[in-house]
C-alpha cells in the first residue's frame, strides 16, 4: 500500500500528467506517479520522461536530430511545429488523415524542413494539380 502524496507531490503529479496529455502520452501517468512517489522532483521526473520508449517514439524527429547533431526541439515547439504542418497541410486542401500523422511530421522534423519550406512545397503540389485538371 502507497502513502498519499503531499501536496507538493500532488502539485507536480498534477501539473505533468496534465502535460503528458496534451502531448497524448497518457500512457506515462503511471510512470509520473511512480517517481513522485519515489522522491523524484518535478524537473527529475521531465528528466526520466525523456529516456522512456513511449516519450522517444512520440518525439522520434528529436532523436534523429540528436543523431544527426543537431539540436533537439522543446516539446513545445516540436508541438508548434507539427500544428503549424497540420494548418498549412489544411488550408491548401489536403484531406485530413493524408501526411498529417505525428511519424510524417517526425520525418520532417528530423530533416529540419521548416514550415515555410512546407508551405512552398505544397503550394507546388497544389498549382502543379490545378494545371493537371486544368489539361494545361
Amino acid at each position: 500500500m502507497t502513502s498519499p502524496l503531499t501536496s507538493d507531490q500532488q502539485s507536480a503529479y498534477d501539473v505533468l500528467t496534465d502535460m503528458l496529455k496534451q502531448w497524448n502520452l497518457d500512457s506515462l501517468v503511471p510512470d509520473v506517479l511512480r517517481m513522485v512517489q519515489s522522491g523524484m522532483n518535478q524537473q527529475q521526473i521531465s528528466i526520466g520522461l525523456q529516456d522512456t520508449d513511449a516519450y522517444k517514439k512520440r518525439f522520434a524527429g528529436n532523436e534523429v536530430r540528436r543523431q544527426k547533431g543537431m539540436p533537439v526541439l522543446s516539446p513545445a515547439d516540436y508541438l508548434n511545429t507539427e500544428q503549424s504542418y497540420r494548418r498549412i497541410l489544411e488550408s491548401n486542401g489536403l484531406p485530413q488523415g493524408f501526411y498529417d500523422s505525428p511519424s510524417d511530421f517526425a520525418d520532417w522534423i528530423g530533416k529540419d524542413v521548416s514550415p515555410t519550406e512546407v508551405n512552398q512545397r505544397v503550394g507546388y503540389a497544389v498549382t502543379a494539380a490545378q494545371r493537371l485538371d486544368e489539361g494545361t
